[in-house]
């Protein structure tokens, strides 16, 4: 007989909502008021979810936060087993290999592992836990996780096969693996008996990686330094590379490696195998490195004796050619004060000391005697009491100098390079005045100078024919701004890039020069034809066989439907097509990338690089160069770009230039 426990310490009393939930038939003549919370007695309970929700539980684990074990998923019931909440899933259930259990028998969270079976192959056939299964895991045989003979590489690809290794791999064959696998296996190429190289089987299947010794990336003998190139192998340095040989690399290696030139004992170097096989010859022999047989003090030691004791520091006659164009001090043995300064290949010309030419001025030799027209020119104040008369046409200081052509037409210049036909750089544009200056001769262009990004830059500050790139913007749309020489904008006619582009824009073009660092792009993009219709694609890596297309949100903000018409139509062809699509435009594809305003090129870029890892295989060192790249907080190819858009907008100038001749 079940002792009652004392008033108020009842389950009914102490939690009515719990009470409610002890089953109405199951337990017999036990009520709530019969058993207290913190009884150890296992009683039957019925949850308000569903009819068949009834399970046993100790009475002290459900005051103490234990729910219903149904909705759990602990106890397994019509209403929440597999067969019912998942019926499709449950289609895929193996019809032998699991005996007697079937799909009532499983709760959707089960971490029981059973088999499985796909309707897509007879032999699809695989287990798995049935939680991995309720979260979206498919076929491990569809997705090359599970290797069968009809998704194996001899079945699918049996001309790759045909090139696995036939004794390396020991017992692995083309039957026992995917063409997605990760695996790196031997490979045997017909080419060669010693055509034998390491590679994984994705990188062969995926990024059609051929043989790695036909290539070039490894060598073997057929195809060494060595045997190409018997000739360059005689200047391998004897001694200076350790065990390395010329076995031992193939014609296009980037490795650096010791050389030995027989014009001299001391000509030897360091140099990357590549740059020898392309024409990079000893740098001894052509002067551009200094050893004892080609310095100065050896090849001309008479001039040496010129050279200065103490001015030149450090640097001796050993340490430079007779070829180099260093200026350097030289001392006459004629005169303690003829003293100098002169580049060494000047010298080796026969140019002696200038002081012993005796160049004194007289009045036959000035600068108003010899250039008269010139020494018009000459400043009436700024030079003090320097007159024309007291200096010689190769007389090599600054002076001032003022042209009749402008009030502000006043400039430095020495006498020499006036007397050379240098004429006013005012009147040439190489300095800047006010009647001279951009903001003046050019007042309509002036108005588009960025007002904040040239700093303290302003159009006053250059000519019209400035050859230095500024920034500019455009009053038609707030992202109009882009950098361009003041030059090509008056003398090429070049206008916003943004508005005269088309069919590019700046941003697509900005993507694809950031690509271009780690891929070979055309920037001009690239068509193909489908099912007799041709396409365009804006960006497109032909080793991945990857398209990526910018849809800018003007263009394309009514075209939704056409760009994933688009996008299935070349993915129905073969290719990877990945989306750039600028807010407020929303994703086609899980794989597109979202470009924020105002557009910035490099966190698109980062998100298009990080996809592209993510889908395929690449080669360790392009990945930590796109590593590399990523730790960068700017776009790192702004020169290739802004060259490329000059050479395009120089072209569309050029037509209509053409155009309107023509007509």
């Amino acid at each position: 007989m079940i002792r009652k426990p004392p008033k108020g310490k009842s389950l009914a009393e102490v939690n009515p909502e719990l009470a409610k939930e002890l089953h109405p038939s199951k337990n017999g003549d036990l009520t709530p008021f019969d058993v207290a919370v913190g009884s150890n007695k296992k009683v039957w309970w019925k949850c308000d979810k569903g009819e068949d929700h009834e399970w046993e539980a100790v009475i002290y684990s459900r005051t103490h936060g234990s729910g219903c074990s149904v909705c759990s998923g602990k106890t397994v019931v019509k209403s929440n087993c597999l067969a019912t909440l998942n019926p499709e899933l449950a289609k895929e259930w193996h019809p032998i290999k699991n005996g007697n259990l079937t799909p009532f028998d499983v709760a959707l969270g089960s971490n029981k592992k059973v088999w499985w079976k796909c309707d897509k192959g007879e032999d699809h056939e695989w287990e798995a836990v049935i939680s991995s299964r309720t979260h979206g895991s498919g076929c491990s045989v569809c997705s090359g996780r599970t290797v069968v003979k009809s998704n194996c590489l001899a079945t699918l690809n049996p001309e790759l096969a045909k090139e696995w290794h036939p004794s390396k791999n020991g017992d692995l064959t083309p039957f026992d693996v995917t063409l997605g696998s990760i695996k790196k296996v031997w490979w045997k190429c017909d080419k060669g008996e010693d055509h034998e190289w390491e590679s994984k089987i994705n990188n062969r299947t995926i990024n059609n990686n051929g043989c790695s010794i036909c290539s070039g990336r490894t060598a073997v003998k057929s195809y060494c330094l060595a045997t190409t190139n018997p000739e360059l192998t005689k200047e391998w340095h004897p001694s200076k590379n350790g065990d390395l040989t010329p076995f031992d690399f193939t014609l296009g290696s980037i490795k650096k490696v010791w050389w030995k030139c027989d014009k001299g004992e001391d000509h030897e170097w360091e140099a990357v195998i590549y740059s020898r096989t392309h024409g990079g010859g000893c740098p001894i022999c052509s002067n551009y490195k200094v050893v004892i047989s080609n310095c100065l003090a050896t090849t001309n030691p008479e001039l040496a004796k010129e050279w200065h004791p103490t001015k030149n520091e450090k640097l001796t006659t050993y340490d430079v050619t007779h070829g180099t164009h260093k200026k350097v001090w030289w001392k006459c043995g004629k005169d303690e004060t003829h003293i100098w300064e002169a580049k060494v290949v000047k010298r080796m010309k026969e140019q002696g000391c200038p002081f012993c030419a005796k160049r004194q001025v007289i009045l036959s030799n000035c600068l108003a005697t010899l250039n008269p027209i010139l020494a018009k020119e000459w400043h009436p104040k700024k030079n003090g009491t320097l007159t024309p008369y007291d200096v010689v046409p190769g007389y090599a200081k600054k002076v001032w100098w003022k042209c009749d052509k402008g009030e502000d037409h006043e400039w430095e210049a020495t006498v020499n390079k006036r007397n050379n036909n240098r004429g006013c750089p005012i009147c040439s544009g190489q300095k800047v005045v006010l009647s001279n200056c951009l903001g003046t001769v050019n007042s309509k262009l002036a108005k588009e100078w960025h007002p904040k990004k040239n700093g303290t830059l302003t159009p006053y500050d250059v000519v019209s024919g400035y050859a230095k790139k500024v920034w500019w913007k455009c009053d038609k749309g707030e992202d109009h701004e882009w950098r361009a020489k003041t030059s090509n904008r008056i003398f090429g006619n070049t206008g916003c890039p943004y508005c005269d582009l088309t069919p590019q824009s700046r941003q697509e073009l900005m993507i694809t020069f950031e690509l271009i660092q780690f891929f070979k792009i055309n920037p001009k993009g690239f068509k193909t034809r489908v099912q007799g219709k041709l396409w365009s694609i804006d960006i497109y890596i032909p080793e991945l066989n990857l398209g990526i297309e910018f849809d800018g949100s003007y263009w394309h903000k009514d075209k939704r439907a056409l760009d994933k018409f688009k996008t299935e139509k070349l993915q129905e062809d073969g290719f990877q097509i990945m989306r750039i699509r600028e807010e407020p435009l929303k994703v086609i594809t899980e794989i597109d990338v979202i470009s924020k305003k105002p557009f910035n090129a490099k966190i698109v870029t980062n998100a298009t690089l990080l996809h592209i890892i993510e889908a395929y295989t690449l080669d360790a060192k392009r990945i930590k160069k796109i590593e590399t790249y990523l730790l960068k907080d700017d776009i790192q190819n702004e020169k290739g770009l802004d060259a490329y858009i000059d050479k395009i907008l120089t072209e569309k100038a050029d037509r209509k230039k053409n155009s309107k001749k023509q007509s």
